[in-house]
Parts: structure tokens; C-alpha cells; sequence
């Protein structure tokens, strides 16, 4: 699927080099030891089912009984900024998506075009300053450097 997928959509704005050899030899390819981190904490401090920890648990050892070094980690984010970054992301997005639905309508795209919340959404997404989504790209950015 990979190989079958590989490059840009168009229009997209960023592209990554392509692979030195197909993704399928890759997979087959042994990768050493590798560090790994993982947290069974919920980023946002709210309760994480007992299912899912030990899920991750699991998986930990079974990647440690595969030869790789695992480390328990908690990167120093603000989960909750994180979160409210990622829905002024995602409403801003439903806003210039009804934007673009405007434009292949010829009209303005109204809340009979589109379900309730979607539209709600759009609105909350002309709510917030060009600045503040910056900013919120910067947050998700920052975050994603802390995680390596």
C-alpha cells in the first residue's frame, strides 16, 4: 500500500524524498535495537481505561522480549493547550472547507448544505484570529519536538 501511495497529493504542501528501496523491502529489513517510549498516561490528566494500559504494557514487553530498549516517558506538553490547539485547527479547517463548498455551489454555503454540527463547526472556525491559529500551529509544532 505504501509503495502503491508513496508521494504527494496534489496541491500538498510539503513532500517527503522518496525511498531509497520500496517500503516492502523495508519491513523485511532488520532495524537493530531501537529505544522506545511509551506512557500510559492520558495527556490531559483525565482517567485512561485499565484495558488500554494494559495493552500498552503488553506490547511494551513484547517489544522488549524482541530485543529493543523501552523507556517509560512523559514529555513535558501542555496536553490540555495541545488540545484546545487541535480543535482551533480543526474548526478553522471546517471553515475553509465550507469555503471551498461555497465555491463549487457558487454561493455561500449556508446550514442547509451541510449537517448541523459540521456547520456549527465552520462557525467556530471563523471565530478565531489568524494569529491565535498560528499560534496554535506553533503549540502542535512545539509539541511534536518535545515527542521527538
Amino acid at each position: 500500500m505504501l509503495d502503491a501511495t508513496q508521494g504527494p497529493d496534489l496541491g500538498a504542501p510539503y513532500e517527503i524524498r522518496p525511498p531509497e528501496r520500496p517500503y516492502l523491502e523495508e519491513v523485511a529489513k532488520d532495524p537493530g535495537t531501537l529505544k522506545i517510549a511509551f506512557n500510559t498516561n492520558s495527556p490531559i490528566g483525565t482517567p485512561v481505561h485499565s484495558e488500554c494500559v494494559k495493552t500498552v504494557e503488553n506490547a511494551a514487553h513484547l517489544l522488549e522480549e524482541m530485543g529493543h530498549h523501552l523507556e517509560e516517558a512523559r514529555p513535558e506538553i501542555d496536553g490540555l493547550g495541545l488540545a484546545k490547539s487541535y480543535l482551533a485547527m480543526y474548526f478553522g479547517e471546517v471553515a475553509a472547507d465550507l469555503d471551498e463548498l461555497g465555491s463549487v455551489l457558487k454561493r455561500k454555503a449556508g446550514p442547509k448544505d451541510v449537517e448541523p454540527l459540521t456547520y456549527i463547526l465552520g462557525l467556530l472556525g471563523r471565530s478565531f484570529s489568524s494569529g491565535y491559529l498560528v499560534e496554535a500551529l506553533r503549540r502542535w509544532d512545539h509539541a511534536a519536538r518535545k515527542m521527538g
